[in-house]
């Protein structure tokens, strides 16, 4: 009972909030995407990676994990600093 009601009023809300949610996103260009592609890395793809498993014995797959990762958080925080300068001018 406390779950459905919980769902609907979440429904609700997200409904409530359609029109700001869809204006906001229409703005979202495609590097601003790259962030949603970190978050997947990190949170989905990340805790499935066996940890000392080399492949073929001569790569560590989690430490290219990380190296993507890094490289990835890297990119979006250069374009972060880019997006934030230009409104700086």
């Amino acid at each position: 009972m406390v779950e459905s009601l919980s769902a609907s009023i979440l429904v609700t809300f997200i409904l409530a909030l359609k029109f700001r949610i869809r204006s906001i996103v229409g703005k979202i260009s495609y590097p601003e995407l790259s962030a949603l592609e970190i978050g997947i890395m990190v949170f989905v793809v990340g805790p499935f990676i066996p940890s000392n498993d080399p492949f073929l014995h001569l790569v560590n797959i989690k430490s290219l994990y990380v190296f993507f990762v890094i490289i990835l958080v890297l990119s979006y925080v250069y374009y972060v600093v880019l997006k934030l300068g230009a409104f700086m001018l």
